[in-house]
């Protein structure tokens, strides 16, 4: 909020922070072309609709295009729950929504 010259810090200012934090700081100065863009949304895309298809998979948050660590996008999917183990078929969901990409 100090950055951008307000006086109350809003939802939206806590809502990047708890994204820089988990998903990595946002690389706004990374130049991607219109192509390298298409591409990254699909491959994004492919991972939250395999995220959404497969059973026992954790709910998708946000799905972003924009650099963020050493990624070019990401999907982020939320867990509804704290866990402590995971069954065999949640972990076959996670590994294809990797493939998914």
């Amino acid at each position: 909020a100090a950055r951008g010259n307000k006086r109350v810090v809003s939802m939206v200012e806590f809502e990047k922070a708890k994204d820089k934090i988990m998903m990595g700081a946002e690389r706004r100065s990374m130049v991607m072309t219109e192509a390298q863009k298409e591409s990254t949304a699909y491959h994004e895309a492919g991972h939250a609709i395999i995220g959404r298809l497969v059973p026992e998979h954790d709910p998708v948050h946000k799905v972003t295009i924009i650099p963020r660590g050493r990624a070019l996008g990401v999907t982020f999917f939320l867990p509804e729950g704290d866990a402590i183990s995971a069954s065999r078929q949640k972990l076959e969901s996670q590994i294809s929504t990797l493939y998914g990409g």
